[in-house]
Formats: C-alpha cells, structure tokens, sequence
C-alpha cells in the first residue's frame, strides 16, 4: 500500500526541442518557482502560468523560458503526478518576480490566416483533413463521424478558429489534449471520476457556491429559416421532451395551470428563438436540437474549491454529495483550475448540470433525454485516519 505525502506538492519542467518529441530535458528550476496554475478548459486552451524568483535577474538570459519555447509540465505529490502536458510558452511578464505563461498545444493551429475550400463533403472529414496536417491521426484522433454533406469554406482565419466554427455548428468539442486532438460531443454519459461529499469539518472539499441564472434557462428553442426556393419560412422547434440527449438531472420545474401558484418558474421557462441562414428542413431541426442542449446545459452551476488533486480534469463528470436533495448529483466539469503556492495546493472546479436533483413537492417532471446512471469509478486514492500511540495526535494520510 503506498502512503501519498500531500503535505508536499510540486511541479516538475521538461524543455522539448518540438511538438512531436518523445520527451524532454529536465528544466533547472530549483529554488525559483514561487507559485504554479494549470487551467484545464472546455472552451478555451489549456493556460499555464509559472511564477518564477528571478532577484538575479539572470532568468532574462535563458532561452529556453523566450516566448515560442515548449515546456512539458507534471504537477502533484511524490508517486502521484498529472498526466504531461505540452504548452508554448506565448508571454512573460515581470522584473524581480517572473511570470511565464503557455498555452496548450491548441495555439499552433492559430499561427496562420488560411483561405480554401471543400466541396461535397462533411464536416467529420474536413477535421480529419486537418488533423493529419498537424500530425494528429490513429490514436491520437478522437472524431466522431457527421453525415451532413456541405460545401465549406475557410476564409481568412486560422485552423484553430475554423475547427472551432465546425465544432459550434454540429454541437461538438473542439480541443487538443494530451491524449490528441477531439471532435465529438460532450460526454456526458460516462461515469463520475471523483465524489465529493461536502459536510461540517471535513477537509477535502474547502467551499461551494452555487448559481442559477433563472433567466436563462430554456423551455424551448425555435430556429426559423427561409428557403429561397419555395419562398416559404421553415420552422424548427426543440424541448426536453424531443431532445435526444443523456442528461444529468432528475427533475424540471413545472406549472400547475390550476393553481397558478408557481407563474415565477413560468416566467423562468423561456422560449428561445433564433434566426437561422439554413434552407433545409433536416439541416435546421438538428440547428435547433444543438441549440437547446447548449442553452439547457448550464441550468445550475456550482464553484467548488477542494484539496488539490492532480487526477482532476474538465471535461468529466463528478458526482457532489451532501449539499440537499435539490443540489447533490452528477455535474459535469468545465474548468479545472490547479494552483500550487506556499499555501498548499488546491483545485478550483466549476461544474453545470442541466435540471435540478430530487424534490419533495409534487410540482415537477421527470427530466428528458437518457439520464446518466453511471456508478463512480473507484477511487485509488483513499483517506485513513492515524493515531500516533504516544500522543495520541490525528493526522489524514491519502493511500492507494
């Protein structure tokens, strides 16, 4: 059994001479790394940030921190580090304290403003086009097939944002990992990585702030479009009731139309609509599909600090205990946020999740789509409580 020393986090720094190389030499960095951050996005590249000692000022005369340079970076406890993660270093800022940032691999797909296009094809292939460019194919590509067929055009923008475009319109991620590039959706039905089990004098999870933007929270979508040929309006609608989708919610609020007691959460259910440049029936309905699964996801959000763990990753699913009925479930992870200083090390999350846990009053529904009833992946690390037989003091110990 192997005893997990959390009282002493680090970080370790490898220079690559290129994107594709196997590994790289160790950076020298003893006794100048002051404070270290690790943003893990859905949305946006991954950003490191490295606060370097730099009272010498001899850092200024070390190409291998200049921006362009490529680090690999791992972070976390003896015997238990992150995955490597390959970043350019884009900025550095400061004088006597030194701030290095890099961004994820994703950033080289940004150096150059293309113009072509594609004819007859879908977007599935016009990213496996791409990917192959970069070097991203086999294992290192993890693309789900589309079956639209369009005629696509890059006009004057880099890979990165073009991907990204692709990505919005079929309701898909765009990202670069260190396990490759991904274009699919998200994946919501896979099983919670973590639990976390909020209650008084515990000390894994550190807060949690909850947020429900009321207002925004959508009954339902209507996409409208013209075909120019009929000259006539296409309409598309999308709800939680024909939505196909895994959810993370139990319930939705509902309105009892006798009483009208509940008009609030009437007012609260809003119905979206939105123009659309899409002429064709089936183009459209999968527009306005797209449109309510995103406008859906962010019903709840939850801001969560907890005691730094280096397993911790967006785009994956935990599972929160113990904060109501109404709170506790399955979340889905889109920022992950690890900070490492002389204060410790801890993990700031922020979750969302699409419908609201169990309640007592009689006033709802059953969430749509399939809900995600996967159970928690075992944890390898757990907490064991030791006594010390001569003082009889406590102290946390994290084992595998």
């Amino acid at each position: 059994m192997t005893i997990i020393d959390r009282r002493a986090p680090g970080v370790r720094i490898s220079v690559l001479p290129s994107e594709r190389s196997s590994a790289g030499e160790p950076l020298d960095l003893q006794n100048r790394i002051l404070a270290f951050s690790y943003e893990d996005s859905e949305q946006k590249a991954d950003r490191m940030i490295v606060q370097l000692d730099n009272q010498d000022l001899s850092l200024f005369s070390r190409a291998e921190l200049m921006g362009g340079a490529l680090l690999e970076v791992s972070w976390g406890y003896p015997g238990a580090m992150a995955p490597p993660r390959r970043v350019v270093i884009k900025k550095f800022r400061g004088f006597t304290t030194l701030n290095l940032e890099g961004l994820a691999l994703a950033v080289l797909l940004r150096r150059e403003a293309k113009t072509r296009q594609w004819e007859h094809t879908t977007r599935s292939e016009v990213v496996r086009s791409i990917a192959a460019e970069y070097g991203y194919s086999g294992p290192f590509l993890e693309l789900e097939d589309t079956v639209e067929v369009l005629d696509l055009q890059q006009t004057a923008e880099s890979d990165a944002h073009f991907l990204r475009r692709l990505a919005v319109k079929e309701g898909f991620l765009f990202y670069i990992d260190d396990s490759g590039l991904h274009f699919h959706p998200r994946r919501q039905y896979q099983a919670p990585q973590h639990v976390f089990v909020w209650y008084a004098g515990q000390a894994k999870v550190l807060s949690v702030s909850v947020e429900s933007d009321l207002l925004q929270r959508a009954g339902k979508v209507l996409v409208k479009g013209r075909n120019p040929l009929t000259r006539t309006t296409i309409v598309a609608s999308a709800s939680s009731a024909t939505t196909a989708r895994t959810t993370l919610g139990e319930t939705l609020e509902v309105v009892d139309p006798e009483t009208g007691t509940t008009s609030l959460q009437q007012r609260n259910a809003t119905a979206i609509v939105r123009p659309s440049a899409v002429s064709r029936e089936k183009s459209i309905q999968q527009e306005a599909d797209t449109r309510f699964r995103t406008a859906e996801r962010t019903t709840i959000k939850l801001s969560m600090q907890v005691v730094g763990d280096p397993t911790l990753r967006a785009k994956s699913l935990v599972e929160v205990r113990g904060i109501s009925p109404l709170l506790s479930g399955l979340y889905y992870v889109t920022e992950v946020k690890h900070q490492i200083s002389g204060a410790g090390y801890v993990c700031d999350l922020a979750l969302t999740r699409d419908g609201l846990g169990t309640q007592p009053t009689s006033n709802v529904a059953p969430q749509g789509g399939q809900r995600n009833r996967s159970v928690p992946v075992a944890s390898q690390v757990r907490e064991v409580e030791i006594v010390d037989p001569e003082t009889g003091a406590t102290k946390l110990e994290y084992r595998n």
